[in-house]
C-alpha cells in the first residue's frame, strides 16, 4: 500500500510530503529461498532466507544470510574526469572508477513464536552486518580523484517484535518493535600521493609526481577516525476498533543514538579528550478514523507531537584564574518541541471515481548525519541547524478501475502545494565558494514548492501491463530576499514501464516475463548560478534518458525463476542529484529457488 500526500498518524515519523508505507506478509508459513545473482563490474549478490515453525507449539525460527561485493568500475566521463599533464595542459578521457568497490555480509536470526494464543508473532532477534566501501571522490566528482581512502562499518543488534490482535478484548491490536545495540563505522585516509582519473600517479606542470600537502586524499590530513554508536528505537502502536465505522491509534517512537569519535591518529592529548553525541527523539501520535456512508467516505484526523534534544559534549583545557589548566565540558545542546496535524479524506463519487485530499501540518527533525556530521559520508556538522516546518495540502482523483471486457486501466491525480519554513539542504551555493569534498546541510530558507503528479495503470487479459506516471513541480526558496529555485532537485520527471506473460513456453505451466522500464530526468542545475551568467551550463545536471530491458523464466511449480537484465541499454549518462555519474550499460543473471512445503 502507498501512502501519498501526508504521513499518516500510525506511522509516528517525521518524514514530509508523503511516505510509501509498504505492508509486508506477516504470515509465519515454513519456507526457504536462496539466489544469487552476478553482472557488470563484478557485481554478485547472494541471498539465503527461510523460515520454519512447529505447528503444535507455534515456535518458529526465522533467519537469512547476504553477501553482496562489486568492483564499481564502471566508466565515467565528462567535464571533471581529465588528466593533467605536463605544462598543465588538461585532456579529457572516458576511464573506469578505480577506488569504488564495495562488499557487505551479514545475517538475520529471529526465534519465537507465531500464531499462539497469547501472540500473533513474538520474535526475539539478532543482527550482525560488515561493509566495506572504498571511496572515489568527495561530494562532488573533481578532476582529482582519491585512491586509498576507504569506508569500514559494523553493527550489532538485537530486537523484539510483539504482535497481538484482540488483545484481551476485540478489536484492540497492539504492535511494538524495539531494537538496541552498536553500529559503528571507521575512515581510513593515509595516502598522501595524488592520483588522476587513469589511475596512474598524478603529475606536475613540470611532469614529477607529487603529494599532498595536507599527506592524505581528502583535506584536512590523514585519518584513521571512528565513530562509534550506541543505537535504540522502539516503535509502538496501540489501535481500537469502536465498530465497523469508528477506530483509535494511538503511536510512539522513540530513537536514541549515544556516539563517540575517536582518531588514533591524533595525539594522546586529543584522543584523551574525546566528545561525544547524544540524539533523543520522541514522536507521539492519536488519530481517529472513521468510515461512513457504505464506505464511500473515509476520513482520519491526526495529531502529533514531535521532540528531539540533542548533546555535543567536547572536553577542552582552560587556565583557571590561578592559572592552573583545568578540564571544561563545552556543550553544544538542543531541545526542539513541535506540534503537528492534519487530515486525510477520501470520497468515492462513484463506484469507480474516488475524491481524494489531506492536510498537514508537517515537521522534519534533522537527522544525527545532518546535526553531528560524518566524516565518512563527507559531511560536516551543523549542530544549530532546525527542524523543517512545512503546511502541506494536497487534492486528487482516482477514476478507476474501469472494466471493458479483458481491459483495465485506473488514472489518478494528485495536485500538491507545500508553505516550507526552514527547509533543510544544501547550501544555496554558487561556483566561486562551493567545497567540492565536503558538504554540510543548513535551512535554506523559506518558500513554496507547487505541483501534479499522475499515473496510469492498464492491464489486457492479466498479461500485458503499461504503466506511466508524471511528476512536475516547481521549488523556490527566498534566499538573500531574492527567490530562486532550489538546486539538487530534478523538478521534472517521467517514468513508464511494460510487462508482458506468455504461459508455456518450452514447459507446461511454466511462465515468461518480458520486461522495458523508462526513466526520463529534464535538465537541472546542481548548484545556484543566476541567468545570464557566462559557463552556467557547466552546473547543469544534463537532460537523462534511461531504459532498461529485462525477462525472466518461471519453471513449473514456480520453485525455479530465472532472470536477466540489461541496464541503460543504449548506455546513456546518468547523474545523482550532485551531478555525480552512475553506472552505464550493464547486464545482470540471477537465479532464484524456493520452497514453499516441506
Amino acid at each position: 500500500m502507498r501512502d501519498k500526500g501526508v504521513v499518516p498518524g500510525h506511522l509516528a515519523d517525521d518524514a514530509l510530503g508523503g511516505v510509501i508505507n509498504i505492508i509486508l506478509h506477516k504470515g509465519a508459513k515454513t519456507n526457504f529461498n536462496v539466489s544469487s545473482s552476478y553482472g557488470s563490474f563484478n557485481t554478485s549478490q547472494t541471498n539465503v532466507n527461510g523460515l520454519y515453525r512447529f505447528k503444535k507449539s507455534g515456535f518458529t525460527f526465522k533467519g537469512s544470510l547476504f553477501h553482496n561485493y562489486s568492483d564499481n568500475d564502471y566508466k565515467v566521463s565528462g567535464r571533471s574526469v581529465l588528466v593533467t599533464g605536463l605544462g598543465g595542459v588538461q585532456t579529457p578521457i572516458t576511464a573506469r572508477r578505480f577506488n569504488d568497490a564495495y562488499k557487505s555480509t551479514g545475517g538475520i536470526a529471529q526465534f519465537g513464536f507465531t500464531d499462539v494464543k497469547w501472540a500473533d508473532q513474538f520474535l526475539i532477534g539478532f543482527t550482525g552486518s560488515k561493509d566495506y566501501k572504498e571511496v572515489q571522490h568527495g561530494a562532488f566528482m573533481t578532476i582529482t580523484p582519491y585512491k586509498g581512502r576507504f569506508l569500514e562499518s559494523n553493527a550489532m543488534l538485537a530486537t523484539l517484535t510483539y504482535q497481538k490482535k484482540n488483545l484481551f478484548t476485540k478489536g484492540l491490536d497492539l504492535n511494538i518493535h524495539s531494537l538496541y545495540g552498536k553500529r559503528n563505522r571507521a575512515v581510513n585516509d593515509t595516502v598522501a600521493t595524488a592520483y588522476s582519473w587513469n589511475g596512474q600517479k598524478a603529475i606536475d606542470f613540470k611532469g614529477d609526481e607529487y603529494e599532498y600537502s595536507w599527506r592524505s586524499q581528502q583535506e584536512g590530513g590523514p585519518t584513521l577516525d571512528k565513530i562509534n554508536r550506541n543505537v535504540a528505537t522502539i516503535r509502538t502502536g496501540l489501535s481500537y476498533k469502536i465498530n465497523r465505522k469508528h477506530k483509535l491509534l494511538l503511536n510512539h517512537v522513540y530513537s536514541n543514538i549515544n556516539r563517540k569519535d575517536s582518531d588514533i591518529l591524533k595525539s594522546v592529548l586529543e584522543n584523551t579528550f574525546i566528545g561525544t553525541r547524544d540524539l533523543n527523539k520522541n514522536i507521539y501520535s492519536l488519530t481517529y478514523e472513521l468510515t461512513a456512508l457504505d464506505k464511500k467516505l473515509k476520513a482520519n484526523i491526526f495529531g502529533k507531537h514531535y521532540q528531539q534534544k540533542t548533546t555535543s559534549v567536547d572536553p577542552t583545557v582552560e587556565v583557571d584564574n590561578n592559572g592552573q589548566s583545568i578540564i571544561v565540558d563545552e556543550i553544544i545542546s538542543s531541545n526542539k518541541k513541535h506540534n503537528g496535524y492534519g487530515f486525510a479524506l477520501s470520497y468515492a463519487l462513484k463506484s469507480n471515481i474516488t475524491l481524494l485530499t489531506s492536510a498537514e501540518k508537517a515537521i522534519r527533525l534533522p537527522n544525527e548525519t545532518e546535526t553531528f556530521g560524518n566524516d565518512g559520508d563527507n559531511v560536516v556538522a551543523n549542530t544549530s541547524i532546525n527542524p523543517e516546518q512545512s503546511n502541506n495540502y494536497n487534492l486528487g482523483f482516482r477514476f478507476g478501475t474501469f472494466n471493458l471486457k479483458k481491459h483495465q486501466f485506473t488514472i489518478s491525480t494528485n495536485f500538491f502545494m507545500r508553505k516550507i519554513k526552514d527547509r533543510i539542504g544544501l547550501p544555496i551555493e554558487n561556483s566561486t565558494n562551493v567545497n567540492n569534498d565536503l558538504i554540510v546541510y543548513v535551512n535554506q530558507g523559506s518558500g513554496t514548492s507547487k505541483g501534479i503528479e499522475a499515473q496510469l495503470n492498464y492491464n489486457y487479459n492479466h498479461n500485458f501491463g503499461f504503466n506511466f506516471n508524471i511528476s512536475r513541480f516547481d521549488l523556490k526558496i527566498m534566499n538573500n530576499n531574492i527567490e530562486i529555485d532550489v538546486p539538487n532537485t530534478p523538478f521534472f520527471t517521467m517514468n513508464s514501464s511494460l510487462r508482458y506473460s506468455i504461459e508455456n513456453v518450452f514447459q507446461k505451466k511454466s511462465r515468461l516475463n518480458l520486461f522495458y522500464t523508462m526513466y526520463f530526468t529534464d535538465e537541472f542545475s546542481y548548484l545556484n548560478i543566476p541567468s545570464g551568467v557566462s559557463g552556467a551550463d557547466f552546473f547543469k545536471v544534463p537532460q537523462q534518458f534511461a531504459q532498461d530491458l529485462g525477462l525472466s523464466y518461471s519453471f513449473p511449480n514456480n520453485n525455479l525463476v530465472m532472470s536477466f537484465d540489461i541496464k541503460n541499454i543504449f548506455d546513456k549518462p546518468v547523474y545523482d542529484n550532485l551531478s555525480v555519474q552512475k553506472p552505464g550499460r550493464a547486464f545482470y543473471l540471477k537465479l532464484n529457488y524456493s520452497i514453499n512445503k516441506f
